[in-house]
């Protein structure tokens, strides 16, 4: 495509169609310059549904988005029994009716499947209205209407099927397969992070995604397949798992691909429970790993910082938060800047999530007796190996704290993460770990806390703020503001109804002046301690999740999230 093609292209979706912010439409005209794939850029930075919707309208083709609640066309369950829901997934068309009554077919390519339509209007008998539609919904709702058991037609009724619509299907013979491949490719699609999997007391399974840090729940076949589901599933990890022993907890890998091409790698763990083994499948999308500091929602100088820190000499930065809040995206933001060509960077890491280039990667393995290989260990392997920069993936004992910190006093950059509630209680937290005061103060050159605030759609809407959310500003003693941001209820096709779409990084950054080390030193009152950092340019997190608030990108009641985060 042309460099004009291409921006005009973006340019339609942000300005026609509010579907990406003027940042995000330099990143992707810039990625297509580069020679990335326009397709996969714009997928996974607006979402299928969004970005079909926006090519039906300017072509000016009928579309449905059949998951949202507010849509008036439905499938029509009992013209697909009839029509042989077997032909139809072979063709990947969907029989709709509208509120209205009126007929239409939800087809991937419509221009492409016009035999398709003229086969179902004259079984149908009546006009035929032919709408786009995400391939991965009208597949998923077939497998979940072959799987729940309607009844096929006579299988020798066939329409003349065009190149595109006569090529093999996969898996068509295992509707529980396919049900499982249109879940998580879906998942992709919507930008999970993880997909849930929960037998429950009744036997029935309880299946969810994690987007944006919040549950959704997905709908499921019907019972009796349960058990053959979390079968299949775990079958899928090959030799990596013993899929037939559900009695032990157990880890497995495997890939998948996404529906716009490209892989995804999967980490899946089983734990047994009380009404069956409860399953996790992380998604790891190489597309996170491109993610670049600016795009995460840092205040300038935030990045200026921990960029200047990072490329010190020695030193250490670490980085606080629960599991989720961004910390990894953010670390390997941080190594990529870096010139690996021109330094020898190492990590050690529980698991490797992302492959880095040029940089070496080591992935910890316990429970293997004297084989094991844990972080210590391979941080004092390391440490041999001549490393300018090292990543830790985590400091979780005394022995890889102590390792760790004097690496960072010895000529070397270390980046790891720590629990910790802030910013200022990393030096707590090395204290319990059984690091010498002296020691983390000369080597702590930098500590971050960081979670995940969502933030609203351009279809949200300003206004005053309400009472509960005056009462909330007051609170945490921030301030009030005329007018802040509002999720849209019920959200529209660019958000999946949410009100919603993605997550930016709030943070609170501590770079320790002399007079914090020296208190840290003496093992200073953590309040003395505090008032010192504060001195130095210490803000709390609720102070960095305010300046989103402010600039109408997150909603008040997102504080309620970061207010358990230790803010001070």
């Amino acid at each position: 495509m042309a460099d004009i093609d291409l921006e005009r292209a973006v340019a339609v979706l942000v300005f026609a169609h509010r579907l990406l912010t003027p940042t995000e439409a330099v990143e992707v005209i810039r990625a297509g310059r580069d020679g990335h794939d326009l397709a996969d850029r714009l997928v996974a930075r607006v979402g299928e549904t969004a970005l079909l919707a926006a090519v039906a309208q300017e072509l000016r083709q009928g579309f449905v988005d059949l998951t949202a609640p507010d849509t008036p066309w439905r499938p029509d369950d009992a013209l697909a029994a009839r029509l042989g829901v077997g032909t139809l997934r072979a063709n990947h068309a969907l029989p709709v009716r509208h509120t209205s009554g009126q007929l239409g077919v939800a087809l991937y390519n419509p221009a492409a499947q016009s035999d398709v339509v003229s086969w179902i209007r004259a079984q149908a008998g009546v006009e035929v209205v032919p709408l786009l539609a995400p391939k991965f919904q009208i597949d998923g709702r077939l497998v979940y209407m072959d799987t729940a058991g309607f009844a096929d037609a006579d299988p020798g009724e066939e329409p003349a099927r065009d190149a595109s619509a006569s090529a093999p299907v996969a898996a068509t013979s295992n509707p529980v397969v396919e049900f499982l491949d249109n879940l998580l490719a879906r998942a992709v699609s919507e930008g999970a992070s993880d997909v849930h999997f929960l037998c429950q007391a009744d036997g029935s399974l309880l299946i969810r995604f994690r987007v944006d840090g919040q549950m959704r729940r997905q709908a499921v076949p019907l019972r009796r397949r349960e058990a053959e589901i979390i079968g299949t599933l775990l079958a899928k990890c090959g030799d990596s798992i013993d899929a037939s022993d559900r009695t032990r907890p157990q880890d497995g890998t495997f890939h998948f691909t996404a529906p716009s091409g490209r892989r995804i790698d999967a980490r899946l763990g089983m734990l047994p429970q009380s009404h069956g083994p409860t399953v996790v499948v992380r998604l790891l999308d190489p597309s996170n790993i491109n993610r670049r500091l600016e795009d995460m929602g840092f205040a300038t100088a935030t990045l200026e910082q921990m960029r200047r820190v990072v490329r010190a000499p020695q030193g250490s930065v670490l980085f606080m938060g629960p599991t989720g809040s961004g910390k990894t995206t953010t670390l390997y933001a941080l190594l990529k800047e870096l010139p690996a060509m021109d330094m020898s960077i190492m990590t050690a890491e529980d698991p490797v999530e992302y492959r880095l280039p040029a940089i070496g990667q080591t992935q910890i393995r316990t429970g293997l007796g004297e084989k094991s290989l844990t972080f210590a260990k391979a941080l004092r392997s390391i440490l041999r190996l001549d490393p300018d920069v090292i990543l830790v993936g985590e400091i979780r004992d005394e022995e890889t704290a102590e390792t760790a910190m004097h690496a960072a006093l010895t000529g070397h950059m270390v980046l790891s993460t720590l629990h910790a509630k802030t910013a200022v209680g990393a030096y707590a937290r090395l204290d319990e770990l059984a690091i010498e005061p002296w020691l983390a103060a000369e080597s702590l050159s930098l500590a971050v806390n960081q979670r995940l605030v969502r933030v609203v759609h351009e279809c949200a809407t300003f206004a005053p703020p309400t009472d509960a959310e005056r009462t909330v500003l007051a609170r945490y003693n921030l301030p009030d503001l005329d007018r802040v941001a509002h999720p849209r209820p019920g959200g529209c096709g660019g958000c999946n109804r949410t009100g919603f779409r993605g997550r930016v990084a709030v943070v609170e950054v501590m770079e320790p002046s002399e007079e914090t080390k020296s208190l840290v030193a003496i093992r200073a009152p953590q309040a003395d301690i505090v008032a010192a950092a504060t001195a130095s340019g210490y803000t709390a997190i609720l102070d960095d999740a305010f300046r989103h608030v402010k600039a109408g990108r997150v909603p008040v009641m997102e504080l309620l999230r970061v207010a358990g985060a230790g803010a001070i």
